[in-house]
């Protein structure tokens, strides 16, 4: 149990760290973060193109409960759906987010306002592990 504990403190480090580096540039024109939230479910099961996840606070102007998607499209050109590097994100940042979970670790979120091109899901644009 120990060594699981452990892990999963690791590999929410290791992802708060990494994402940080990954979207620092575009800090300065997304939404302000929500609150901090607690991650309540998590759907993967298209990674790894894309996953979706909801948590108990209101992001931009989706409702807690609303599906947020993460694509990792700020890593590669949106015209480059199939960039590695853009599945490698969204990879690590659904183990990052599974790992969130189960630590009960709280997030804060940036997401855009909910769309149709998204699903009818608010696609976020930054997660902070806090």
């Amino acid at each position: 149990m120990q060594l699981a504990t452990r892990s999963v403190t690791l590999a929410a480090t290791v992802g708060a760290s990494v994402l940080l580096a990954l979207s620092g540039a575009a800090l300065a024109t997304v939404a302000a973060p929500s609150p901090e939230a607690q991650l309540t479910v998590i759907e993967a099961s298209y990674t790894p193109d894309y996953f979706f996840f909801q948590v108990d606070q209101t992001v931009a102007n989706c409702a807690a409960g609303t599906w947020l998607k993460w694509d990792g499209k700020l890593v590669a050109a949106a015209s480059e759906s199939n960039d590695p590097n853009r599945r490698i994100n969204v990879r690590f940042m659904a183990q990052s987010v599974l790992a969130a979970k189960l630590a009960g670790a709280k997030v804060k979120v940036f997401a855009a306002n909910v769309s149709a091109a998204t699903n009818n899901a608010c696609l976020v644009e930054n997660i902070y592990f806090p």
